[in-house]
């Protein structure tokens, strides 16, 4: 009976085994490594051509890019607005165990944002990387006291 806990213990060890290993990204290094820290909004999102590597098939992968509107500029360049160049999984992908981290902005009249991106040819990316993208992108809830209005 020993032997039988002992080879089932081994067997549900070894499933969590394959995790993928995720870097801690605490707000001083997001800050740190970040070209600009902003609350913003979402205005629109359109679907972009660029194509995510490095990660299998990238036609499973769909680029977006969001029309954001900067409420609160914490640190970089001041400016009114910005595009985010982000993935999410395209209809024909799948969500896989241990994949990617992508951005999900659904519902943006009922949030707010506050992003942490650099600039990286000339485009604005989550400064974790596009894989695990969330990382870089904190939730906030939208009060209608604090809208962000366009000039």
């Amino acid at each position: 009976m020993k032997k039988l806990t002992a080879i089932l213990v081994l067997l549900l060890m070894a499933g969590t085994a394959t995790a993928r290993i995720i870097s801690y990204w605490p707000y001083a290094t997001l800050e740190k490594q970040a070209d600009l820290v902003a609350v913003v909004e979402v205005a629109s999102i359109d679907d972009a051509d660029d194509l995510l590597t490095g990660h299998g098939d990238s036609g499973r992968f769909q680029a977006k890019t969001a029309h954001l509107r900067v409420g609160l500029l914490v640190k970089g360049t001041p400016t009114e607005a910005v595009d985010l160049l982000y993935f999410t999984y395209s209809p024909a992908g799948m969500a896989e165990p241990n994949g990617a981290l992508f951005l999900s902005l659904d519902e943006p009249a009922k949030h707010q944002y506050l992003v942490f991106l650099k600039q990286e040819d000339g485009k604005w990316i989550p400064v974790t990387g596009h894989y695990d993208a969330s990382l870089s992108v904190k939730v906030m809830q939208q009060d209608h006291f604090s809208k962000i209005i366009s000039k």
